[in-house]
């Protein structure tokens, strides 16, 4: 109910300034454009929590306490998503402005400012995050297998999270710019290619077990970050121009 009062306030607030008018047809080049950004971005958005469900079932079959220390693992490091995306939209904003103004070296300039604080902020969290690990997941369970699980958990992804403020600062580029196929891809690729199988590998083939299922999930991430940078020192997101008629 909350998000349905913020859209109702949000179309009044921008119908008031005249940026949405609610009358005449839809054109279809604009929905086609709408579409083009909208559905890369909403498959994107998708793919994390749906692979991130199967997660849960992998690690389900590990015992509940392996179970209760990767939801708590997950809330953990949500709160870095918080910080993280607020600096993403930032630079998607900032990104899209300079390339309306025809200024593509200055959205490049925004867009490794943003990865570099991204990269910064990470690194400041990396020691904390490692060393306190086990006293984090205490403060919502402390069964003692499930802190050590969680804390496993933690520690291993801990420094493979540095490379989000990257990934971050590259697909906040793409996206500003209206190029939402690429971190799609990046997305699909990292989590269904790549986390699914090699997770099921290490957990049940290597004898790593739960440890595999972390160390999956880690190489999903750098995998995901390795694309993004790719696509954006490609440059083909400087390119784009979005024309609303």
């Amino acid at each position: 109910s909350s998000l349905s009062l913020g859209l109702v306030a949000m179309g009044l607030i921008l119908h008031r300034r005249g940026l949405l008018i609610l009358k005449g047809g839809i054109k279809l080049r604009t929905l086609r454009m709408v579409l083009s950004i909208g559905v890369p971005a909403g498959l994107q958005a998708v793919t994390r929590p749906l692979t991130g469900m199967i997660m849960f079932g992998v690690v389900t079959g590990f015992g509940t306490a392996a179970t209760a220390a990767f939801g708590i693992g997950l809330r953990i490091l949500e709160v870095m998503f918080i910080y993280l995306g607020g600096l993403g939209s930032a630079g998607e904003a900032l990104v899209g402005q300079s390339i309306g103004r025809k200024r593509t070296d200055l959205a490049f300039r925004v867009s490794l400012r943003v990865a570099l604080i991204g990269s910064v902020l990470q690194l400041a969290v990396l020691p904390f995050l490692f060393l306190f690990a086990p006293a984090l997941v205490a403060v919502f369970n402390s069964n003692t297998e499930v802190v050590r699980f969680g804390t496993g958990y933690l520690r291993v992804l801990a420094p493979v999270l540095v490379v989000l403020g990257l990934s971050m600062g590259w697909a906040s580029a793409q996206r500003g710019a209206g190029d939402t196929k690429p971190p799609m891809v990046a997305a699909l690729v990292s989590n269904w290619v790549v986390k699914i199988p090699l997770v099921w590998i290490l957990a049940n083939l290597t004898g790593l077990g739960l440890k595999g299922v972390w160390i999956g999930i880690g190489v999903s991430i750098v995998v995901e970050a390795v694309i993004l940078g790719i696509t954006f020192c490609r440059g083909g997101w400087r390119a784009k121009e979005l024309v609303w008629k």
